[in-house]
């Protein structure tokens, strides 16, 4: 057969070749990001418009001068913008007057693990897995096959944070938003300290809302799930953290455990969401724990029925919540308290320094470490140790410190921004380029970080 008779289509969002229809609908399908949502799955009468990655660069109208993303793969990061509105040097951020300290403690304000079934589901309040004990030397196969990079947006990519309501609908029924200056991912702030340290390992985008005065910074990927080949540098991380953890009683089907830590950072109240590996010490409930188990349905109609008693705008029409269904909750779970909280980590001898994994931990208040050295996947040491002195000492360090201010800093100058723009939402990005810059647009079009039930429900109208 000639070159000329093979026949190949191209994939309208990466324009990556495949050989037929069918194999490329199921690459459109196992993807799951901006560029791929947008396309027409097979048989839709009607395509979409879909805004493509430029193989070279994507460039956007700024006033009289032109900003250029030079990296093809990251091209997608000027996807929804509108009118550039400002542009933050990593140099030019001010630190804060304000210490930033972890001294004033915290609140958890809910927490749920993921279930692995096709309609999205969680148990509440859920529990992380367990430690176990693994003899050494211990040899764990390479990575493989699909994992999550933000299992929230991948499991409701429309409203990444409705778990957390529908989460803290079980658990603290009665607390409300309006006090909150920010809600956001550990990982946004991980990128945003590393911003104002001058740093950018990673180029990265976030989505900012405004909600009455509570910032809400959404986290963006290119793609919310990965797949590893099990082959080359494909890392042993996610395969040392299962040989080293089991599933709680009764919960043998969870997919990570995630938490809402509500604490003071430099005077903003923040709520942050952050997902916690493993569960130090044999588990004890906290106050406010649930060990029942509701039938499905019951417990997302609790959140229906709750909702049916909001009034929407000037209307007395009363109305249900319908998004309330794109998250079933199960009750379940014992809830260990933040204190036995573990975060996991495989290091090649001589690998990552401690000094680089604290922020991670310092943003979730996780007080335990659990290290495995290993040479090719062979482990050979385990270390499990508590680290808040270590947490305390990374915080004081002047260095630190002023980054920290700078995020505040930050926080607080993006939180106007968003609020003067027209759409009250914005995009902001940065490339790792030197000089680092954090751009901001507005949004294309007005969105809602939440369905309007949902805010109707958890902020107070003034």
């Amino acid at each position: 057969m000639s070159d000329a008779s093979v026949r190949s289509v191209a994939c309208a969002g990466c324009n990556r070749k495949f050989k037929s229809d069918a194999a490329l609908q199921q690459h459109i399908r196992d993807r799951k990001d901006a560029a791929h949502d947008s396309i027409p799955a097979e048989g839709d009468k009607k395509p979409k418009k879909v805004v493509r990655a430029k193989s070279i660069a994507s460039t956007a109208k700024v006033g009289i001068q032109t900003l250029t993303v030079k990296r093809s793969k990251d091209g997608w990061f000027l996807q929804g913008t509108g009118t550039h509105l400002l542009s933050i040097q990593s140099s030019e951020v001010k630190s804060g007057d304000v210490a930033v300290t972890s001294d004033g403690g915290y609140e958890l304000l809910c927490s749920y693990n993921w279930i692995i079934r096709p309609q999205p589901t969680v148990y509440v309040p859920g529990e992380p897995p367990r430690l176990v004990t693994r003899s050494l030397p211990m040899r764990v196969s390479p990575d493989s096959g699909a994992h999550f990079i933000d299992q929230n947006s991948f499991r409701v990519p429309k409203y990444p944070f409705e778990v957390v309501f529908q989460a803290i609908n079980v658990m603290n029924p009665t607390f409300k938003f309006n006090d909150l200056d920010v809600l956001t991912n550990r990982n946004s702030l991980r990128h945003l300290l590393d911003f104002c340290r001058g740093k950018c390992r990673d180029s990265f985008r976030i989505d900012l809302y405004l909600v009455q005065n509570t910032l809400v910074i959404e986290r963006r990927e290119r793609s919310t799930k990965e797949m590893i080949r099990g082959y080359g540098n494909s890392g042993f991380g996610h395969s040392f953290e299962e040989a080293v953890t089991e599933a709680p009683p009764g919960m043998a089907d969870i997919a990570g455990h995630h938490r809402v830590l509500r604490y003071d950072l430099g005077g903003l109240n923040c709520a942050v969401r952050f997902e916690v590996d493993a569960v130090h010490g044999m588990p004890e409930a906290e106050n406010n724990s649930q060990q029942t188990d509701i039938p499905l349905e019951s417990s997302v109609d609790q959140l229906s029925h709750s909702l049916e008693n909001v009034a929407v705008g000037s209307s007395k029409q009363r109305h249900s919540y319908p998004g309330a269904r794109s998250v079933q909750v199960i009750t379940r779970g014992t809830a260990p308290p933040q204190t036995q909280a573990a975060e996991i980590k495989s290091i090649r001898r001589n690998g990552k320094p401690l000094s680089m994994i604290l922020p991670q931990l310092w943003f979730g208040r996780t007080p335990y470490l659990v290290r495995g050295y290993h040479d090719n996947g062979t482990f050979t040491l385990i270390r499990s140790e508590n680290v808040e002195e270590n947490l305390k000492d990374w915080e004081a360090k002047d260095q630190n410190q002023m980054a920290l201010r700078g995020v505040v800093s930050l926080l607080g100058q993006l939180r106007e921004v968003v609020r003067s723009s027209e759409t009250k939402s914005c995009i902001a990005f940065c490339v790792s380029d030197k000089p680092l810059k954090l751009q901001v647009f507005s949004t294309a079009q007005r969105k809602l970080p939440l369905p309007e039930q949902v805010i109707e429900r958890f902020w107070k109208n003034d």
